[in-house]
């Protein structure tokens, strides 16, 4: 298809997609001492060393360990430009995933081997101890009570396993399982991308559970699971992201709980990070290999969207591409490169500012309207309305 049909088709697909969700479519052991937590350990010394800077008389202490006041960020390295309306709601850390519940008000912030949890939307902070130096990958159940933090990897080291909490985070059980990656779908029920397995539906942390889709495809077991994407519309509608270990990734579909399953063929190449969300009418896909792709007849025809990226290109890739989520109701898609955000328009994709210095992880906050908060490398970033946010600078 002529790339330059490319942002009218996206335009129209957007459009009928918000008609389509308008019209009932909806839509991503024991505890540790503080001091053993090297992310919480750091997001605690930085509040305490802002706040005695700027204080002229006796320092005040530190915040108590439980609870950890988002203070007053120092001038951004970058200029308010470059920033947009993207604002820092956490103390400083370095973070990997972010996870958010049904309500908006839990928000978890994993880094490696630890993290931070607000309870309240983000206003008051916690340190969140789990066991380990390594695991970062975190999921939370709608209802904000169960969390499962995932391995790093089957080849990555020894923190595989998976760690189940059903009290919020204050104890911790180690499920056994090699999990690389996880989402809620109910409230007691997770999908898991277990290494050797395949995708499992559990109520345990991955302990235990029936597969529903088998590792590899056609006895190809060269490829493990990486991410998983849910059709908020259709519980049962799922797609599973395998990469093998040169860095290809397929992606397997089931609609029925793995009765039947299938392959999601684009026709380009899929490298590298990955992600796929659900339009009301079909998918985005953001992939280093090959950018962004868009199917607006549930995958069966795709094409490239890649006008306002071409900074990024390097000879057909696009390496510094890490996450994507789309906005429910509007279908409005956010791209995330490693230092930059963007957000669709019928022109192709514009910049939206900067949310920290460098990012790794998007997710969608519930409200109205819903916002996207960024897990970074000095924080979690907040911007509030990215339908209507500033455009900024281009990479």
């Amino acid at each position: 298809m002529p790339r330059r049909w490319a942002p009218v088709i996206l335009a129209a697909g957007i459009a009928l997609a918000a008609l389509a969700a308008a019209c009932g479519g909806g839509e991503d052991s024991d505890e540790q001492a503080v001091d053993e937590l090297p992310v919480a350990q750091s997001a605690v010394e930085q509040v305490a060393d802002e706040q005695a800077s700027t204080t002229p008389a006796e320092p005040a202490p530190p915040p108590p360990a439980d609870q950890l006041e988002p203070e007053v960020p120092p001038p951004p390295e970058i200029s308010a430009e470059e920033q947009g309306d993207w604002v820092r709601i956490s103390p400083s850390g370095d973070f990997e995933r972010i996870a958010v519940d049904e309500s908006g008000r839990i928000i978890i912030a994993a880094g490696r081997g630890a993290g931070i949890i607000s309870r309240d939307g983000g206003a008051t902070w916690e340190l969140l101890d789990w066991p380990g130096d390594q695991r970062f990958g975190v999921a939370v159940s709608p209802d904000g009570l169960q969390i499962l933090v995932s391995g790093i990897g089957a080849l990555a080291g020894q923190e595989n396993t998976s760690l189940w909490s059903t009290d919020g985070g204050l104890t911790w059980t180690d499920t056994g399982r090699l999990v690389q990656t996880a989402v809620a779908q109910v409230t007691d029920l997770f999908l898991v991308g277990s290494a050797g397995t395949g995708l499992i539906s559990t109520s345990d942390g991955g302990a235990t559970g029936p597969i529903l889709i088998r590792q590899g495809v056609d006895g190809d077991g060269n490829f493990a699971p990486v991410n998983i994407t849910l059709n908020a519309r259709r519980i049962d509608d799922i797609v599973l992201i395998s990469a093998s270990e040169g860095g290809s990734v397929l992606l397997t579909r089931t609609r029925d709980r793995g009765e039947t399953i299938e392959l999601l063929e684009t026709g380009f190449e899929l490298s590298g990070a990955t992600v796929v969300s659900f339009f009301p009418v079909g998918f985005v896909l953001m992939s280093q290999g090959s950018g962004v792709l868009l199917s607006f007849d549930d995958g069966a025809t795709w094409f490239s969207q890649n006008v306002g990226l071409e900074k990024f290109d390097q000879s057909g890739a696009y390496p510094a591409l890490v996450d994507l989520v789309v906005m429910p109701g509007s279908a409005l898609p956010i791209l995330a490169s490693t230092t930059l955000s963007l957000r669709f328009d019928p022109g192709g994709w514009e910049a939206i500012g900067r949310p920290g210095s460098q990012i790794r992880d998007l997710v969608v906050l519930p409200g109205a309207p819903p916002a996207v908060l960024a897990a970074t490398a000095d924080g979690v970033y907040r911007l509030e309305d990215p339908a209507a946010a500033i455009v900024t600078p281009g990479p």
